[in-house]
């Protein structure tokens, strides 16, 4: 390509190995006190546990150290089968996230006046666990969020997770036009999240009456044909399932002057984002069942409307 052109390409594999994160279910630990043969009424345990959260490390064998009724404090290990001792018969899943992505660029190094890369990104986000935080429900509590709360909530919990991108191009550079203007442009188009439907679980599976936090969803108008009451009849409906919102395209332009008498010190700037106005989506309600079922798939947030920035910058170091 000449000497003023480089390319290159970057392979990433992450692969998340552990995370905290809280649950709120006793019924492990009286899955490990039977099968230990303790009687936690005896010893005064059963109020020291009570419907209270606990961080933990998800998907594997955790201890706590456990408060008798006298105040002393003892190793309880409970293992993925005492997660799994609720009634449902149901147990965590093992943790994963894993991130693969694959990066090529072309770049024409400054020269004859103008720069300019071009970058195009394949990547896959896979996995239970979005992090710190859920933003497929808008939760912001970092390590707290009702993912692990306690094992129903995670049936269909794998796949695509939110931030999952398939594809992202991106496109910039500037030309300089003078030795005092400038002219830049960066094109960005970028591939749909994927998107969830969140509802009620199966009756029985609600053991802590966390209403519509499930990958179920009832699609069904069915109603009891002699009282006329609503019947649920939800269906899994796994993370990222339910397809995935438009890619979005976005232009930039910019222009720079630099006087000559400020000594080049001296630039102005007027950027134009959004050039041509897209308003296509990127977020929308995700929760199907309960009282906000009739805004399920209603667009949250639209991309940044067109909006013009002006600025000015001095340069006192040189």
């Amino acid at each position: 390509l000449g000497p003023d052109w480089s390319f290159g390409a970057k392979a990433t594999y992450r692969n998340l190995k552990s995370i905290i994160d809280d649950f709120c279910d006793e019924a492990p630990f009286a899955a490990y006190a039977a099968r230990n043969n303790i009687d936690a009424e005896a010893l005064g345990i059963n109020a020291a546990l009570g419907a209270q959260c606990y961080l933990f490390n998800p998907g594997k064998a955790n201890t706590f150290a456990v408060q008798y009724g006298d105040g002393s404090f003892h190793d309880w290990t409970l293992t993925k089968e005492d997660f799994a001792g609720n009634s449902n018969g149901v147990g965590f899943p093992d943790l994963e996230r894993k991130y693969l992505a694959l990066n090529l660029y072309l770049e024409h190094q400054f020269a004859d006046d103008w720069f300019g890369r071009v970058e195009y990104v394949w990547s896959q986000n896979y996995g239970d666990s979005e992090g710190l935080l859920k933003s497929d429900l808008g939760q912001q509590d970092p390590s707290v969020t009702q993912d692990w709360d306690f094992p129903e909530l995670m049936i269909g919990s794998r796949g695509y997770l939110p931030n999952d991108r398939r594809h992202q191009l991106k496109a910039y550079g500037f030309w300089q036009m003078s030795p005092e203007w400038r002219l830049g442009a960066r094109a960005t188009v970028l591939s749909g999240r994927p998107k969830n439907c969140i509802g009620n679980a199966p009756e029985g599976f609600d053991r802590q009456g966390y209403g519509a936090s499930f990958f179920y969803c009832d699609f069904t108008d069915n109603v009891d044909p002699v009282t006329g009451d609503p019947i649920s009849d939800p269906v899994a409906t796994p993370r990222g399932s339910q397809g995935r919102l438009p890619w979005t395209y976005t232009m930039d332009l910019s222009v720079d002057y630099i006087p000559a008498w400020a000594n080049n010190n001296l630039t102005l700037t007027a950027q134009v984002f959004n050039v041509f106005a897209q308003q296509r989506p990127l977020s929308i309600v995700e929760t199907h069942d309960g009282p906000d079922a009739q805004n399920y798939g209603r667009v949250i947030s639209y991309q940044t409307p067109r909006f013009l920035q002006l600025t000015a910058r001095y340069d006192f170091s040189l």
